[in-house]
């Protein structure tokens, strides 16, 4: 059961690119985020209703909460944005950059360990982000350039709030925390979208609406029942594999579904940032230990 929960979490997050990429078609994209997080609100709130939970609104208790989903929100609003300049399969990979701004805030914010391992890591994966710039040097697009940067400022921004996040105690049941999270996340990004994009044209298609509800449901709601369910299964450190799985895949998705081509720079450049998450992430990858089950009660 845990290799099949662990292999869908992995789907839904490579499918995530691709299905932004095509609601991009049908939205603009800011308030196409913000939908999506409201439509993922209004799911995980009928789920703490199922369960008979109170929605916490205690303000001391859920501030890390609404800060974490406020950065989230800005993240996101990165993400949307920029994919409408490059190839689903070209945010995927920068987003792999992700565990390396996190080892660099944990640093700073949370006080966890640089060793030497970890510095050479970063060094390396940052060389694999300049390789990936530095492809179609000689076509210079500023928007691609923008769309990039947003990507990589994204990472940086949700790293940031994860670490952040790691500095206080919550006293609230998860499902409880996300939802705050998720809520969060789609007020800011309304609060942006709504006078930035209010004479953009929305298309209702069904294509449109089948995106946002995948989107929201499965890709933010579900993807996290999926991955608080597999904490109680297996070893946090080796959900570090989900960044070895999803670009490919989402590579792989983007070429088939969208007709998308990724060159050798950008291929290199991946290789580079998975060599560097592997030295990393070294001593957790291989000093797996089975972990006891616990029973989840999402």
């Amino acid at each position: 059961m845990t290799a099949i929960l662990f292999t869908l979490l992995c789907i839904i997050w490579s499918s995530t690119w691709m299905a932004i990429k095509i609601g991009l078609n049908y939205f603009p994209p800011i308030m196409f985020a913000g939908i999506r997080f409201v439509i993922a609100t209004l799911f995980l709130y009928a789920l703490l209703k199922l369960q008979k939970r109170l929605l916490c609104l205690n303000w001391d208790k859920i501030f890390p909460a609404v800060v974490f989903g406020s950065l989230n929100g800005i993240a996101y609003g990165l993400i949307f944005w920029g994919e409408q300049y490059i190839p689903s399969s070209m945010a995927s990979i920068l987003n792999s950059v992700l565990p390396f701004f996190s080892a660099i805030f944990a640093y700073f914010l949370v006080g966890e360990p640089l060793n030497p391992p970890k510095i050479a890591g970063l060094l390396i994966g940052f060389s694999g982000i300049l390789l990936i710039f530095s492809e179609n040097i000689g076509q210079f697009s500023f928007e691609n350039l923008a769309a990039k940067l947003a990507m990589i400022a994204a990472s940086a921004v949700y790293a940031f709030a994860g670490a952040h996040t790691k500095r206080y105690k919550v006293d609230l049941h998860p499902l409880q925390v996300v939802t705050v999270q998720m809520a969060s996340s789609a007020i800011v990004l309304l609060l942006v979208g709504l006078p930035l994009e209010y004479n953009a044209v929305m298309t209702f298609s069904l294509t449109g609406i089948i995106t946002l509800l995948y989107l929201g449901i499965f890709g933010s709601a579900i993807a996290f029942l999926l991955y608080y369910n597999l904490i109680l299964r297996m070893e946090v450190s080796k959900l570090a594999y989900t960044n070895f799985i999803t670009p490919p895949v989402a590579i792989m998705m983007g070429s088939v579904f969208l007709n998308e081509t990724v060159n050798t720079k950008a291929l290199g450049g991946l290789v580079v940032i998975f060599l560097g998450l592997f030295i990393i992430n070294y001593r957790n990858l291989v000093s797996y230990k089975p972990k006891k089950r616990i029973q989840s009660s999402v």
